[in-house]
């Protein structure tokens, strides 16, 4: 008999001798019932409207009863073990994602962002990870899927905590979408061809290996060997198991999680010390992304950051939280007996307090929009449910795809020579808010010198700062709901056009001047002639003239011109 059917077949037949770990929802939030929860060592602990949800053995269910505690069971591990059978390998994901590339290589490439630990453990000559030697694998969508092209990047993640599988069904769902309306749908067509979008599918394959393959269904970590013994220990709900470490708690700066290695958000020794987490930090940080979206399970709520600790507030707050709410708006909120409303939306520091995600790592030091996307109402539904929960979530997904297409300030910043630098580039109205968690600020690449503002409709000014360059600054930015706003930013020393004709008539004016080969150029204006001349977008520049209506009282202008490469 194959040895991993025995294996199943074994835990099954414990699970039935021992305690049941289930999930359930306790209708009240009063403070000494969750520090109950706690005292049992129940897991995932989280707060919702008037409630609570945690998984905690079956024997506590007298003390709720006992207590006249309100609450209702979701589901159980036993339920979890019928489930798992019926959703995908890694093999069989696998092969479809070389079936789609091969059958597509005008707009798809698909590549190893690198192995396993258990690879890497087999590698070095342990025997027992023989099971375990896997690649982390990505899908890339563009329409020159060869090249980096200066286009905004997008990433959809699956499979970060391994017993959460409808994430990873949810992401290939939406990748196969995409693949089989490209050239079909206009707007699929569209963000193929103006974006880079990049899908991990299975990020943490060992620790699936555990769940699918092998019946530990309370494991969600890796298996990062944490006591030594050479075996790869699986988690069962019972007991977390010793090995493995939280996927989600390893990322760097706001690193964090619980330092205890059995617990299932184990940290790790240090930030970065997990393979399979270095690999998409260094994907994410080797282009120009501005956003992406991890997939996980149980919550029903579109998460957006921050969330380390209670009170952080990110400076993007509200532009994150309006995109939330409209991709909130078209999930079915469903569970076992039907449909609620849409999924919630919150900042994560109002749903779950936890540092060393990918969702905070990649605002705070990238400054992306890196949503977290809880589904469904537990980690492991029955199958037959699977195609229903990937079409609820597809259109939230298409939305986000296509939220850097509009309201979205974007651009190259170049130096005098028109080499690309790295730049900050600052909002007013946006980075300079009170009370807000200091991050880092948002800058351009170095490879094709871009940056991209997600914003709300309005008018923004911007300040662009490199240094060893006086900052530049920019006015009565205009970003409206259907387009891309171009601001492109020269720095440099100033060197004006001496000759300008200058006209009025009427409310506007109108700027001339003598072409020089082998220069472009930028009009600045001011109120007074010796105040700070700014760079003007209001006007229309069309070879050497510009005009613009006249909308406030600034008759002072300059015309610099820069040399073209």
């Amino acid at each position: 008999m194959n040895k991993h059917l025995i294996i199943t077949l074994l835990l099954l037949f414990l699970s039935v001798l021992s305690a049941e770990i289930m999930q359930i929802r306790i209708n009240d939030q009063n403070k000494d019932i969750i520090n109950w929860l706690k005292k049992i060592e129940a897991t995932e602990i989280r707060s919702f409207e008037n409630g609570i949800e945690a998984y905690m053995d079956d024997e506590y269910l007298d003390y709720l009863n006992d207590n006249n505690i309100p609450f209702s069971i979701i589901s159980t591990e036993s339920e979890w073990q019928r489930n798992i059978g019926d959703y995908s390998t890694y093999d069989q994901i696998v092969t479809e994602l070389n079936d789609i590339a091969a059958a597509n290589p005008d707009f798809i490439e698909l590549f190893s962002l690198g192995t396993t630990l258990g690879h890497q453990y087999y590698d070095t000559g342990y025997v027992n990870y023989e099971d375990f030697q896997y690649d982390i694998w990505c899908v890339k969508l563009s329409d020159n899927p060869q090249i980096n092209e200066d286009e905004p990047n997008t990433f959809m993640v699956g499979g970060i905590h391994s017993n959460e599988p409808t994430s990873i069904e949810v992401d290939m769902h939406i990748l196969l979408h995409l693949v089989n309306n490209y050239g079909v749908d206009s707007l699929v067509t569209k963000l193929i061809n103006e974006s880079q979008i990049w899908f991990i599918p299975l990020m943490n394959p060992d620790g699936y290996r555990m769940v699918r393959d092998l019946g530990y269904m309370g494991h969600r970590k890796n298996i990062r060997d944490n006591n030594g013994n050479g075996v790869p220990d699986g988690a069962v709900y019972e007991s977390y198991g010793i090995d493995g470490v939280d996927l989600n708690r390893n990322f760097g700066y706001t690193y964090g999680g619980n330092p205890n290695t059995w617990s299932p958000a184990y940290n790790g020794t240090n930030a970065w010390s997990e393979p399979e987490v270095v690999n998409i930090r260094d994907l994410l940080r080797s282009h120009k992304f501005w956003g992406g979206i991890t997939y996980h399970s149980t919550r029903q709520s579109v998460l957006y950051p921050l969330g380390n600790y209670s009170s952080a507030m990110a400076y993007d707050h509200y532009i994150m939280q309006d995109l939330a709410e409209d991709m909130a708006n078209t999930i079915p909120r469903r569970n076992s007996s039907g449909i609620q409303t849409g999924y919630y939306n919150f900042e994560q520091a109002n749903c779950l307090v936890a540092s060393g995600t990918m969702g905070d790592w990649g605002y705070c030091e990238l400054r992306l929009f890196s949503f977290t996307l809880e589904l469904c109402w537990t980690d492991i539904p029955p199958a037959n449910l699977l195609q229903v929960l990937c079409e609820d979530n597809l259109e939230a997904a298409l939305i986000f795809l296509d939220r850097v297409h509009h309201s979205t300030v974007t651009g190259n910043i170049t130096d005098e020579t028109r080499s690309p630098v790295v730049a900050e580039i600052y909002v007013q109205e946006i980075d300079f808010e009170a009370g807000m968690t200091s991050v880092e600020p948002v800058r351009s690449d170095s490879t094709f010198g871009r940056y991209y503002r997600v914003l709300l409709p309005g008018t923004y000014t911007f300040t662009f700062s490199l240094e060893g360059y006086d900052d530049i600054v920019v006015e009565d930015v205009v970003v409206n709901d259907s387009t891309q706003t171009e601001l492109n930013i020269t720095f440099g020393s100033l060197t004006f056009v001496e000759d300008v004709s200058i006209s009025f008539t009427g409310n506007s004016v109108e700027l001339s001047w003598q072409l020089e080969e082998g220069f472009d150029y930028e009009v600045y204006s001011s109120d007074l002639p010796y105040s700070e001349f700014q760079l003007d977008l209001d006007g229309i520049l069309e070879g050497n003239s510009w005009q613009k209506t006249i909308s406030e009282a600034r008759e002072f202008y300059k015309v610099r011109k820069i040399p073209s490469f």
